[in-house]
């Protein structure tokens, strides 16, 4: 390659070369089988595996908390009931998730325990009121919709109540920020502690979490929640952390003649994690950090199933 400095002198650079007919190229998902496991069924939400050798484990390769998570869910108890699998410790790797909502439902059916889960603020601004418009008009279309999914598991009542009410009073009186509450009152009202109780019918094991930097946002919520609150022993990598409440876009125009520039995006809340630090670009950490390298690539998947077996004494 010949290139030119800033200053206008020329040098050449040689880049290594290697035929293509001699690599030994990885095809589809072979690096990503997980040893001594087999796939029970598949959802939009996740992948179920069982142990093959008859280990009372089952691996949960989850993609995302997207628009069927809950029938997905429900789907998931309906069959760990029938299979007697309410006892089996849990694999769950998120390394391949994205966001979404609702985390908070299926935490509650994946552990034992009761939980705090994150809570959520709006800064407030001129963009406050037509925010809260704008939620305002998606409340009566039935559509409060956060990437194409649902925010709340109600109909969004408590929700556009704290809008109405605690936020506009909060930007009436000139705050920066308005009150922290159990995050979208998606699982509880605005005066609650934020304190979620297992559902009727939950995992009773001990359960491992496998997380990496390829997602965040609800993620991140989740792994704040497992972590914060201690249902779970985390390995691999932090999540992403680029979890916030919620988004303001604008398009910037040239002054005079109005044309669009570009599309601009900006964060208008914080989530606050259960242990009360704020979440974005401060995502949980891990209990055993593994990171994926250039040597453990085509074993990394491997790698992190057997390092969670071995933490909960199946190897």
């Amino acid at each position: 390659l010949e290139l030119e400095r800033g200053d206008g002198t020329g040098y050449s650079l040689s880049l290594p070369y290697v035929p293509a007919g001699s690599i030994d190229w990885v095809v589809g998902d072979e690096h990503r089988r997980y040893p001594d496991f087999r796939q029970e069924f598949s959802t939009p939400t996740y992948d179920l595996y069982l142990s093959e050798s008859g280990r009372p484990v089952l691996l949960l390769v989850w993609y995302g908390f997207r628009e069927t998570l809950v029938e997905d869910v429900d789907r998931l108890m309906e069959y760990a009931e029938q299979e007697g699998l309410l006892d089996y410790a849990i694999i769950w790797d998120g390394t391949r998730s994205g966001g979404g909502s609702k985390g908070a439902y299926a935490i509650q059916r994946l552990s034992s325990e009761p939980f705090k889960t994150t809570f959520g603020n709006l800064r407030l601004s001129d963009t406050t009121a037509p925010f809260v418009e704008r939620k305002q008009r998606e409340f009566e279309e039935n559509r409060l919709l956060d990437s194409g999914v649902s925010e709340t598991i109600d109909d969004g009542a408590w929700l556009v109540d704290w809008l109405e009410n605690d936020v506009m009073a909060a930007l009436q009186a000139g705050e920066a920020y308005s009150n922290n509450v159990p995050f979208k009152l998606a699982h509880a009202p605005k005066d609650s502690d934020g304190v979620l109780q297992p559902a009727p019918l939950h995992f009773r094991g001990q359960m491992v979490c496998v997380f990496g930097p390829y997602g965040g946002s609800h993620l991140d919520q989740f792994a704040a929640i497992v972590a914060d609150n201690d249902l779970a022993y985390l390995i691999g990598m932090p999540a992403g952390g680029y979890s916030n409440t919620w988004e303001w876009e604008e398009t910037l125009l040239f002054p005079i003649s109005k044309k669009p520039v570009v599309g601009y995006m900006w964060s208008v809340g914080h989530t606050i994690r259960p242990n009360g630090e704020v979440l974005e670009g401060n995502p949980a950490d891990v209990d055993e950090y593994i990171p994926q390298t250039r040597d453990n690539f085509l074993n990394y998947y491997p790698l992190l199933v057997s390092r969670a077996l071995g933490h909960l004494g199946f190897e």
